[in-house]
């Protein structure tokens, strides 16, 4: 539910929207574990453990950015000795300072859904890496389950037909007060929303000719990123039990899933190093390659063109040359 914080000023948010928002995602969260029983023996452990993504949810109509009020709400909950809630959602109708990855500019207006997820350091480091790919599998999901074919790109691209529809941006804060350390995910999807024609995106009303309810596809993505964070953590929960019962390690489950809707493996891309050497607008000149595989890790495999040596990155951009 919506709890009322003493320190998140109530008339700034949409509290009708609130309340029928959660209970839209109590709804839709039985039919999507209904859904996943068919495939996962332990889908109700699992969502269990994701239960939290959702479980509170601020709307607003107009923000700079959802992980800017994020930040703020933190700061201000532990001011005034409170607590703010991993899993938490803010959600915007419209954003006047969106951004993507290296700041580049993002269009966020009306009949979009953009919003982030703020989430507690609950897992090891070694994980938050796979944030962006746990978020992007239940989006695209989602939007296959609309009748849009949608694919993943590494790292954070929602892609049809080349052009895309949505975008996911990981961000890592640090509280003023208690240092506690979040990681924020900010999700932009095109649904309804209209944009500049220099944009090379598309929307899911321009691919299906329809408008969509908007909160109801709030209401079904949420249980999405539940049950997928939740196997995230679940798989995490199996590596350290192999570790002391010497099992054998399985294999990462969100890794399985994001390549089953993916079209990066196998392609040629230019790829952008981040922080490696000489950079422009903090990239550096890209190399050719060919991506041969997806480490259990996250990390993208690379076979260069110069000299077919093989590489791992798990930061960094790619573009599709072919």
């Amino acid at each position: 539910m919506s709890e009322k914080l003493s320190c998140i000023r109530l008339e700034e948010r949409n509290l009708e929207r609130e309340n029928k928002l959660v209970s839209l995602i109590q709804t839709a969260r039985s039919l999507e574990l209904d859904k996943k029983t068919d495939s996962f023996a332990n889908a109700e452990m699992i969502m269990k453990r994701g239960n939290h993504i959702g479980s509170h949810i601020y709307c607003y109509g107009q923000l700079e950015r959802t992980m800017k009020k994020a930040r703020d709400h933190i700061n201000c909950c532990e001011s005034a000795g409170e607590d703010f809630y991993s899993g938490a959602i803010i959600l915007a109708e419209t954003l006047t300072a969106a951004k993507g990855r290296f700041d580049r500019v993002w269009h966020a207006s009306l009949g979009g859904a953009w919003f982030s997820v703020t989430l507690a350091s609950e897992t090891l480091p070694e994980y938050h890496s796979q944030y962006s790919l746990t978020t992007g599998v239940a989006c695209c999901e989602l939007l296959r389950e609309y009748g849009i074919n949608a694919n993943l790109q590494w790292v954070n691209n929602l892609l049809v037909d080349g052009k895309k529809i949505g975008g996911i941006l990981l961000e890592s804060f640090v509280s003023e007060m208690h240092h506690e350390t979040y990681v924020l995910a900010g999700i932009g999807i095109n649904v309804n929303n209209n944009f500049p024609a220099e944009i090379p995106g598309i929307s899911a009303k321009q691919i299906l000719g329809i408008e969509l309810d908007i909160d109801e596809f709030y209401s079904r993505l949420v249980p999405k990123l539940s049950f997928y964070f939740g196997l995230l953590s679940d798989y995490e929960s199996q590596v350290l039990k192999s570790l002391y019962e010497d099992e054998k390690k399985a294999s990462n489950p969100i890794i399985e899933s994001w390549k089953s809707i993916s079209d990066t493996i196998g392609r040629t891309v230019d790829f952008y190093e981040v922080g490696r050497g000489i950079s422009c607008n903090g990239k550096t000149h890209p190399y050719r390659a060919k991506v041969v595989g997806i480490d259990q890790d996250g990390s993208i495999i690379l076979q260069r063109k110069q000299d077919d040596s093989i590489i791992k990155r798990n930061s960094g951009e790619l573009v599709y040359v072919d």
